[in-house]
């Protein structure tokens, strides 16, 4: 077993090599091997992954689109601001949390075994972008009363969502985790437990490697943020419900900050 130094030599090994291949750096706010393997087989041969272990801010089964959103939201920002911290400049970052919504039984794209709540998850990517102008910011000095101008650049911050196509929760999982969600208990402990419920047709890196590729990746390049109008309902929440299918939708907000990440679990 590798020592604690030779660990840190190794991952310096490792940055110093994805520095001289020379491809922009993207910050991905998990170390699950799993999530890493899916970004690494949409994303990799164009640019170098850095990964953190960030908190979600959610629980830790997310119920509904609106917190599995939020999760994978927190987990963008928090990995960006990292990095950041570190020393890098990633041209964006990612976020990836699973949750459980409520089934639509209807869609065409449910895998596994039927029940009432399905698995999918949200994929957040955020592209800080540094305009060329500023904005004159005006302040007075509590202490001497005197009023000095300064100028601060603009930051518009994309926002782009995707989600993943649904797995149907046996219904005894399901059950479990909506009793004992309070206490911080999930559906499985499993890893991936889309490969157990398609008897291994399909596993969890699989519908997170569908789920990326529908990324704009022209809006992704862009140098110049893609000006859009605020996404619909059916690219936020599902055109079903239950699932999407729609592109992934893309925002931008001026000036908005992005705070320093907590402790790690």
């Amino acid at each position: 077993m590798a020592s604690g130094g030779d660990s840190k030599s190794n991952n310096n090994a490792a940055i110093a090599d994805m520095k001289a291949n020379g491809k922009p750096f993207i910050a991905l706010g998990t170390s699950s091997a799993l999530k890493l393997g899916a970004l690494k087989a949409v994303f990799g041969s164009q640019y170098n992954i850095l990964t953190a272990d960030v908190k979600s801010g959610v629980s830790d089964q997310p119920i509904g689109r609106a917190e599995t959103v939020l999760g994978a939201t927190n987990r963008a920002e928090r990995a960006y601001a990292l990095q950041k911290q570190r020393g890098f400049s990633p041209k964006w970052s990612i976020g990836i949390e699973n949750g459980m919504i409520e089934a639509d039984l209807t869609a065409s794209n449910l895998s596994g075994p039927g029940s009432r709540w399905v698995d999918i998850a949200a994929i957040v990517i955020i592209k800080p972008t540094l305009l060329p102008s500023h904005i004159e910011m005006t302040t007075t000095s509590p202490t001497t009363g005197v009023e000095y101008s300064r100028q601060e650049d603009v930051v518009i911050i994309e926002k782009f969502v995707a989600w993943s196509d649904t797995l149907a929760i046996p219904v005894e999982w399901s059950n479990y985790a909506l009793a004992n969600r309070d206490v911080g208990m999930t559906y499985t402990p499993l890893k991936d437990p889309h490969s157990q419920l398609t008897q291994g047709k399909k596993p969890r890196q699989k519908f997170l490697e569908e789920a990326l590729a529908k990324f704009d990746r022209d809006a992704l390049m862009a140098v110049h943020p893609k000006r859009s109008s605020p996404p619909s309902a059916d690219d936020t929440n599902g055109a079903n419900g239950a699932t999407t299918t729609a592109a992934a939708a893309a925002t931008a907000t001026a000036a908005k900050p992005i705070a320093a990440p907590p402790t790690t679990k």
